[in-house]
């Protein structure tokens, strides 16, 4: 084979794994935001999920997370899949440790919602009595507290341990 033979074949299968980028990304766009979006407006304006009130906190909380993870991480993924070359190439050392960060809340999410059932489960009577709103909030900010606190902790290990390839890159 000569060299303008592997060439457009490499083209060709950059051209295809682009596309496939792009299809997948904007799959996920296409479902994340809209679907995310029904449930934020159906459980803060119209009240139709009918579970406790601790419950319905979290899975708002877990939308809120959802819709981060695309908007701040698939979009500017397709974008630049788009584009074909990173246009965000100044954001690229953010967007791993923010989607990290993102799915360790998203995560810790549906555990405190495993936990949450759980307690209802186990009891019934004081579960339909004293859950609030309230907190169901404080929950979830404690679950973003919690995952910023052990970043930060990470972080400043790893800064004691290894100085030069500990800090997240910014450039």
């Amino acid at each position: 084979m000569n060299n303008a033979t592997t060439a457009a074949a490499t083209d060709h299968q950059w051209t295809v794994e682009r596309g496939l980028l792009v299809g997948w990304c904007s799959l996920i766009l296409l479902i994340c935001i809209p679907g995310n979006l029904l449930v934020l407006i159906a459980s803060t304006k119209y009240k139709a999920i009918k579970l406790d009130k601790i419950t319905v906190v979290l899975i708002e909380n877990a939308a809120v997370t959802d819709m981060s993870i695309g908007l701040a991480v698939v979009l500017p993924r397709l974008i630049s899949s788009i584009t074909g070359c990173p246009i965000f190439k100044r954001c690229i050392g953010i967007l791993g440790p923010l989607q990290e960060f993102l799915s360790a809340v998203s995560i810790l999410t549906v555990m405190s919602m495993n936990v949450s059932k759980l307690t209802s489960i186990i009891f019934p009577i004081h579960a339909r009595l004293s859950r609030t709103h309230t907190q169901g909030r404080w929950i979830a900010t404690s679950l973003w507290f919690t995952v910023v606190m052990a970043i930060a902790t990470f972080q400043i290990t790893s800064l004691i341990v290894d100085p030069y390839s500990a800090l997240i890159p910014l450039l």
